[in-house]
């Protein structure tokens, strides 16, 4: 059963999007040079013994993925034993359905990934579909028992 984490995002990015005025919904401005690294859209959710963190990139970090540069995606459980798969996904901006990416990432020590956290080296190629109005994207880790942190707002150069 394929879960979709951002489904939540997708609630509160479209609370967000939208304002009630009258009965009607209009779309709610998007100024392009306000780069908001703040906005959580999904809180930390830690079950199971499993003490998920995200490491890189971490809050506001700009990731410059220009020129075929890749960039290290990083996460740890300090030592606490996880199930896997991984999950991990990646939001533009808005948060929309058509809007993500995920992975799913089973244990390969040889590549990086084990129960106790991952790297994982993403190009602009892997970004690619991925639209953001201001810059800034989302990403989150997930166990397969869906243990989290809070998603992290980041900035991408492409």
């Amino acid at each position: 059963m394929k879960r979709i984490l951002f489904a939540l995002l997708l609630t509160a990015s479209a609370a967000l999007a939208c304002k009630k005025d009258s009965g009607t919904e209009t779309p709610a401005p998007q100024p392009a040079a306000q780069v908001n690294c703040d906005t959580v859209f999904l809180t930390a959710n830690i079950t199971g013994g499993c003490l998920l963190r995200s490491v890189t990139p971490a809050k506001c970090q700009e990731v410059d993925l220009r020129n075929g540069a890749t960039f290290e995606f990083a996460w740890t459980s300090d030592g606490t034993f996880c199930e896997t798969p991984w999950r991990l996904s990646i939001a533009g901006n808005p948060v929309t359905a058509n809007n993500i990416k995920q992975w799913s990432l089973s244990v390969n020590t040889s590549t990086g990934i084990t129960s106790y956290g991952g790297i994982v080296n993403v190009n602009a190629a892997d970004l690619e579909g991925l639209t953001s109005y201001n810059g800034v994207y989302h990403w989150l880790i997930e166990s397969f028992h869906e243990s989290h942190p809070a998603t992290i707002a980041f900035k991408v150069k492409k």
